[in-house]
Protein backbone atom coordinates (compact mmCIF):
# COMPACT_ATOMS: atom_id res chain seq x y z
CA UNK A 1 0.00 0.00 0.00
CA UNK A 2 1.37 2.99 -0.91
CA UNK A 3 1.35 6.91 0.67
CA UNK A 4 -1.41 7.69 -2.30
CA UNK A 5 -3.81 5.11 -1.36
CA UNK A 6 -3.77 5.48 2.53
CA UNK A 7 -4.39 9.08 1.89
CA UNK A 8 -7.16 8.24 -0.04
CA UNK A 9 -8.64 5.60 2.09
CA UNK A 10 -8.23 8.18 5.20
CA UNK A 11 -9.64 10.96 2.68
CA UNK A 12 -13.00 8.45 2.07
CA UNK A 13 -13.33 7.95 5.74
CA UNK A 14 -13.65 11.20 6.69
CA UNK A 15 -15.80 11.99 3.44
CA UNK A 16 -18.28 8.89 4.62
CA UNK A 17 -18.12 10.59 8.46
CA UNK A 18 -18.65 14.01 6.70
CA UNK A 19 -21.91 12.80 5.17
CA UNK A 20 -23.22 11.12 8.04
CA UNK A 21 -23.07 14.50 9.92
CA UNK A 22 -24.43 16.49 7.81
CA UNK A 23 -27.35 13.63 7.74
CA UNK A 24 -27.41 13.96 12.32
CA UNK A 25 -27.45 18.51 11.29
CA UNK A 26 -30.36 18.09 8.71
CA UNK A 27 -32.42 16.23 11.42
CA UNK A 28 -31.16 18.73 13.67
CA UNK A 29 -32.28 21.23 11.67
CA UNK A 30 -35.75 19.83 11.16
CA UNK A 31 -36.22 19.50 14.95
CA UNK A 32 -35.13 23.05 15.78
CA UNK A 33 -37.43 24.65 12.61
CA UNK A 34 -40.35 21.93 14.40
CA UNK A 35 -39.40 23.56 17.89
CA UNK A 36 -39.80 26.61 16.58
CA UNK A 37 -43.24 26.24 15.24
CA UNK A 38 -44.25 24.97 18.47
CA UNK A 39 -42.20 28.50 20.15
CA UNK A 40 -44.44 29.99 18.01
CA UNK A 41 -47.99 28.52 19.36
CA UNK A 42 -46.76 29.37 22.95
CA UNK A 43 -46.20 32.40 22.23
CA UNK A 44 -49.14 33.25 20.52
CA UNK A 45 -51.10 31.53 23.54
CA UNK A 46 -49.08 33.41 26.12
CA UNK A 47 -50.04 36.78 24.46
CA UNK A 48 -53.56 35.76 24.09
CA UNK A 49 -53.91 34.61 27.80
CA UNK A 50 -52.01 38.19 28.86
CA UNK A 51 -54.55 40.20 27.06
CA UNK A 52 -57.30 37.94 28.35
CA UNK A 53 -55.67 38.88 32.13
CA UNK A 54 -55.23 42.78 31.21
CA UNK A 55 -59.34 42.42 30.70
CA UNK A 56 -59.94 41.04 33.59
CA UNK A 57 -57.92 43.16 35.85
CA UNK A 58 -59.57 46.57 33.88
CA UNK A 59 -62.24 44.89 35.51
CA UNK A 60 -61.19 44.80 39.19
CA UNK A 61 -62.17 47.75 41.21
CA UNK A 62 -59.96 50.71 41.01
CA UNK A 63 -58.68 49.66 44.48
CA UNK A 64 -56.45 47.46 42.99
CA UNK A 65 -56.75 43.79 42.40
CA UNK A 66 -57.62 43.44 45.57
CA UNK A 67 -61.05 40.83 46.62
CA UNK A 68 -62.08 40.08 50.16
CA UNK A 69 -63.06 36.48 50.14
CA UNK A 70 -66.60 37.15 50.42
CA UNK A 71 -67.18 33.44 51.43
CA UNK A 72 -66.11 34.19 54.80
CA UNK A 73 -69.55 35.75 55.31
CA UNK A 74 -71.99 33.38 56.69
CA UNK A 75 -74.45 32.65 54.25
CA UNK A 76 -72.35 33.37 51.00
CA UNK A 77 -70.83 30.40 49.23
CA UNK A 78 -68.67 30.07 45.92
CA UNK A 79 -71.78 30.63 44.03
CA UNK A 80 -73.29 33.64 45.29
CA UNK A 81 -69.48 35.33 45.77
CA UNK A 82 -69.09 34.43 42.23
CA UNK A 83 -72.45 36.06 41.79
CA UNK A 84 -71.48 39.35 43.58
CA UNK A 85 -68.13 39.42 42.18
CA UNK A 86 -69.70 39.19 38.25
CA UNK A 87 -71.54 42.21 39.61
CA UNK A 88 -68.33 44.14 40.61
CA UNK A 89 -68.65 43.95 44.53
CA UNK A 90 -65.04 42.62 45.63
CA UNK A 91 -64.51 43.84 48.90
CA UNK A 92 -66.29 43.82 51.83
CA UNK A 93 -66.31 47.81 51.86
CA UNK A 94 -68.71 47.59 48.70
CA UNK A 95 -71.03 44.78 50.10
CA UNK A 96 -71.54 46.68 53.14
CA UNK A 97 -72.26 49.63 50.95
CA UNK A 98 -75.23 47.94 48.85
CA UNK A 99 -78.82 47.61 49.78
CA UNK A 100 -80.50 44.51 50.37
CA UNK A 101 -82.89 45.13 47.15
CA UNK A 102 -79.51 45.37 45.44
CA UNK A 103 -77.69 42.43 46.60
CA UNK A 104 -81.10 40.19 46.20
CA UNK A 105 -81.19 41.36 42.34
CA UNK A 106 -77.93 40.35 42.15
CA UNK A 107 -78.14 37.06 43.47
CA UNK A 108 -81.62 36.37 42.29
CA UNK A 109 -82.26 33.40 44.53
CA UNK A 110 -83.94 30.46 44.38
CA UNK A 111 -87.85 30.27 46.03
CA UNK A 112 -85.91 27.41 48.35
CA UNK A 113 -82.84 29.19 48.80
CA UNK A 114 -83.25 31.99 51.74
CA UNK A 115 -80.50 34.87 52.44
CA UNK A 116 -80.14 37.35 54.76
CA UNK A 117 -78.55 40.05 52.90
CA UNK A 118 -79.08 42.62 55.78
CA UNK A 119 -77.02 40.35 57.87
CA UNK A 120 -74.39 39.81 54.75
CA UNK A 121 -74.34 44.08 54.67
CA UNK A 122 -73.70 43.68 58.79
CA UNK A 123 -71.02 41.49 58.58
CA UNK A 124 -69.52 43.23 55.48
CA UNK A 125 -69.11 46.37 57.52
CA UNK A 126 -67.83 44.58 60.55
CA UNK A 127 -65.20 42.78 58.34
CA UNK A 128 -64.58 46.10 56.53
CA UNK A 129 -64.01 48.45 59.30
CA UNK A 130 -61.93 45.36 61.35
CA UNK A 131 -59.61 45.29 58.22
CA UNK A 132 -60.45 41.86 57.47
Amino acid sequence: MNVDSGLQAKLDACQGEREALNLKLNGANDTIAQLRGELEAVNAAFASAKAELGTVRAQLPSTGDVRDDLEEIDGIGPVFERKLYDAGIFTFAQLAATSPAKITEIIKPQNWQRIEPDKWIAESAEFAKRGK
